[in-house]
């Protein structure tokens, strides 16, 4: 979050060279609070990383009971400003919309709604 922190006061050209450092701690930390922080920054930072890394973790067995429900929590939140900020993404990301909808956890049921409509 510190590198969050940095970005939001004094933008991406100092953090630029991080990207694929915090992409790497995505892919291979087992922490879930790690993995949203790091998950929220990359989407911050190269949307089209974040969605491209979400997209592989959606093609996995069974990501969402792989995944806590704090991550998805996250990953919805970021798909809905995808949606808002460019709806013609929505019929592309509705896949692991819907695929989050097999959780477990009521909180990510109804952000899988919300996220919807």
């Amino acid at each position: 979050m510190c590198i969050y922190a940095v970005y939001n006061n004094f933008g991406l050209d100092v953090v630029e060279n991080s990207i694929e450092d915090i992409e790497n701690i995505l892919i291979s930390e087992s922490d879930m609070s790690t993995k949203r922080n790091s998950f929220l920054l990359l989407f911050n930072l190269d949307q089209e990383r974040a969605l491209n890394y979400l997209k592989n973790l959606m093609q996995g067995e069974d990501p969402v009971s792989e995944i806590g429900d704090i991550f998805q929590l996250i990953i919805l939140e970021m798909l809905r400003k995808v949606c808002k900020t460019d709806p013609s993404q929505k019929s592309r990301l509705m896949n692991a919309i819907f695929m989050m909808s097999d959780s477990k956890s009521p909180s990510v049921l109804f952000e899988c709604a919300n996220t919807i409509t």
